[in-house]
């Protein structure tokens, strides 16, 4: 008999990323844009600068202006050239960042407290979903076990031994894991070797008879 709670919850509906991504692409309001000034030098100061401002809205069109160090703007119409451009840098300066630890094609989330303090990890996240959105790359060095937890929930990743980048850590897990996997193995064999010599002992007293 279902419950009162089954009948009055609505079922769950996934929703694939593709459709949620191309729906939000949809809401960009060409009329309306929010500008961001640049530096080269130091892109992803500039864009916590441009994401945290209270008057940011990422269903505005972004229009990038860059700069050099001595404070130079360029003079080229954002046409979606330097959006592209910058979006692309921006995820670049992402992974560089202490926010992010692992091979260069696998990487998974590292702990920084300063960045924790700053909220740089939801400026990291909103980076991804506003790259995504609006005609940018798409960050293809997540490890597995990132992309998993960010789709389909922390709960349904599977983490593995190749997620630890501290290499002590790393040399010290493997040990114990193969210690482990050889103390099963040799579990098995004994239960298995015991077994074998009582069927061999079953056949001859039988065959005895």
């Amino acid at each position: 008999m279902a419950s009162i709670e089954d009948q009055t919850s609505p079922p769950v509906v996934e929703i694939p990323i593709k459709q949620i991504l191309e729906e939000l692409a949809t809401k960009i309001n060409s009329n309306q844009t929010c500008k961001f000034n640049i530096n080269c030098a130091s892109v992803l100061d500039g864009a916590v600068r441009g994401f945290t401002r209270l008057s940011y809205n990422p269903n505005n069109r972004m229009v990038i202006r860059f700069s050099d160090d001595k404070g130079k703007y360029e003079d080229d119409i954002d046409l979606g050239g330097p959006r592209r451009e910058f979006l692309r840098l921006l995820l670049v300066a992402l992974m560089q960042s202490s926010m992010f630890e692992g091979k260069e094609d696998s990487l998974n989330l590292a702990l920084d407290s300063q960045a924790i303090r700053e909220d740089r990890y939801f400026i990291a996240g909103r980076a991804v979903a506003v790259s995504l959105v609006h005609g940018g790359p798409a960050p293809g060095c997540f490890s597995k076990t990132l992309f998993d937890s960010l789709v389909q929930g922390p709960d349904m990743c599977i983490p593995v031994l190749d997620d630890i980048a501290d290499c002590e850590l790393y040399n010290k897990i493997k040990k114990v894991c193969l210690k482990l996997q050889y103390k099963r193995f040799i579990y098995l064999y004994h239960h298995a070797f015991s077994d074998l010599l009582k069927n061999v002992f079953h056949y001859k007293s039988h065959s005895l008879v």
